[in-house]
């Protein structure tokens, strides 16, 4: 039983000044410790009506749960001679990100795999600061000065190891291009209990002329216990998907082979009684669709070839045109909303453009890889992206592509970078190609500062046999489950697997 025990003495902390991101280097607390924890999800009132029964008396109708509050904690350590740290990033009042470490075999200053377990602290702040035994009138009173700051945080998270599984092996016969989660946690008021992972959606091509075998939806709604497949009959033979997004109780699918959406309700999907339905209001011929990312339900950008990229504010209604090729001219075939104003795309030949309001204006700035062609982007913040490229190279800016740097301390070499995503923006997630034609998939803890290869450290289990991992499936709700799918081993099928 004592090895299943947390020890105290078996946690390490680590802070990231200014909050995680690809430029924030975490930093190892060596004589620090975090304290005690506190979060409230909020106490429970009643809500009454007068009870029908009798005067003076009521009885309850339902309840409200109150709001969530931050998480509180305290971070402690000895005095030092020198200036505090503590007491520094205290006075500067900034976002502070605390991650407590928690192993008992690994090495303490290993960020990435010294642990078994993290407590992650996102979006603090320092509240105060304090410290004990500042001085001594005599001998008895003469001890080791220790100080004190209080952390408010937005929330508590953890993250833990992770192993592979493959999933759907019957079911997936053919490559997937996409792969999607569809889903929220919901305490079983709206429909069937869900902690936010259960109900993915992958889309697999078809093969063959009309009639032929028709592109399909390969979708589960227990997180992967069980799979099934529909057709997506709006869809021919050999009109491949390209992408697909979860929009506002849809699952969209978008296909450069057919130059328009197809679309049905997830809810009909997973019943089997879904009625596929193809929108081709918008899209212009030279325009086909690539890829697609919806901020939200009203704020859904396509991009594709020749430039173009697309909006809508209902996917029912069809596109209308924000870019016609004039921002460039060259295929687009990646694209991430950070919210409703910023959006970034990335396509061939160094491709990068971007809009700060909402696609009234786009602009092009020159990428990180000259003559590459640029496989994925996210933005982490307006002007703070990753992007990945042909080649297998992984870049970051901090000031909207005006430079860039190259990631040079990846684990292993790479030839390609086929997708970023991350669940929320300390944890993500990267597939990419390495050198033994090889589909892989890594993982950052520290919002895309490092990356290291799933599964961590010796003795996991790893990655199923496959050529390439096309795209991930995150669930902001549990951090620690990521979908991918693409092509099996030696182009055989297709392939998902799931880590968690």
């Amino acid at each position: 039983m004592g090895s299943d025990i947390t020890l105290s003495s078996h946690s390490r902390v680590w802070t990231v000044e200014n909050g995680v991101g690809p430029f924030n280097q975490p930093l190892y607390q060596g004589c620090a410790k975090i304290g005690d924890s506190s979060w409230s999800f909020g106490d429970v009132e009643p809500v009454e009506c007068p009870d029908p029964e009798r005067y003076g008396g009521f009885v309850k109708v339902g309840e409200i749960q109150g709001q969530i509050e931050r998480t509180t904690t305290s971070l402690n350590g000895r005095y030092p001679s020198e200036l505090s740290e503590l007491l520094r990033l205290g006075r500067k009042r900034c976002r502070l990100d605390v991650q407590v470490h928690l192993g008992k075999c690994r090495d303490p200053q290993d960020f990435s795999e010294g642990w078994e377990k993290v407590k992650i602290y996102p979006k603090g702040r320092i509240s105060s600061w304090g410290d004990e035994n500042a001085g001594a009138l005599s001998s008895d009173e003469n001890e080791v000065t220790n100080e004190t700051v209080e952390l408010s945080a937005d929330e508590l998270y953890e993250v833990k190891r992770l192993a592979f599984e493959e999933q759907a092996t019957t079911d997936v016969v053919r490559e997937i291009i996409s792969i999607d989660v569809c889903d929220a946690i919901n305490c079983g008021d709206c429909g069937e209990p869900s902690d936010g992972c259960e109900k993915v959606f992958a889309t697999m091509v078809g093969v063959g002329s009309t009639p032929g075998t028709l592109p399909s939806v390969v979708f589960s709604e227990d997180g992967g216990t069980t799979w099934d497949t529909t057709n997506i009959d709006t869809l021919f033979a050999n009109e491949a998907p390209s992408d697909s997004e979860c929009v506002n109780g849809l699952f969209v699918v978008v296909s450069n082979g057919s130059n328009s959406l197809h679309y049905a309700p997830t809810s009909d999907i997973l019943d089997a009684t879904e009625n596929w339905v193809e929108v081709t209001s918008g899209f212009v011929a030279g325009g086909e669709p690539n890829a697609i990312w919806a901020a939200d339900s009203r704020h859904v950008w396509i991009a594709g070839d020749g430039g173009y990229i697309y909006f809508s504010s209902d996917v029912r209604s069809g596109v209308t045109v924000q870019n016609p090729g004039v921002a460039t001219t060259q295929d687009l075939v990646d694209v991430h909303a950070f919210d409703d104003q910023f959006v970034v795309a990335v396509g061939n030949l160094n491709t990068v453009v971007y809009t700060e309001n909402g696609g009234a204006t786009w602009n092009a700035v020159t990428g990180p890889a000259i003559g590459v062609g640029l496989t994925s982007v996210w933005a982490h913040g307006s002007k703070t992206w990753i992007v990945g490229d042909a080649n297998g190279a992984l870049w970051k800016t901090r000031n909207s592509g005006q430079s860039w740097t190259q990631y040079t301390n990846l684990p292993i070499a790479l030839v390609r970078v086929d997708e970023i995503a991350f669940a929320n923006d300390t944890i993500g997630y990267l597939a990419a190609r390495d050198g033994a034609a090889h589909g892989v998939i890594l993982r950052t803890i520290d919002g895309g500062y490092s990356w290291y290869v799933l599964p961590e450290g010796p003795g996991g289990i790893s990655i199923p046999d496959n050529d390439r991992i096309n795209q991930l499936a995150v669930c902001p709700d549990n951090v620690n489950v990521v979908f991918g799918g693409g092509l099996g081993g030696n182009a055989t099928d297709g392939i998902i697997v799931k880590a968690a």
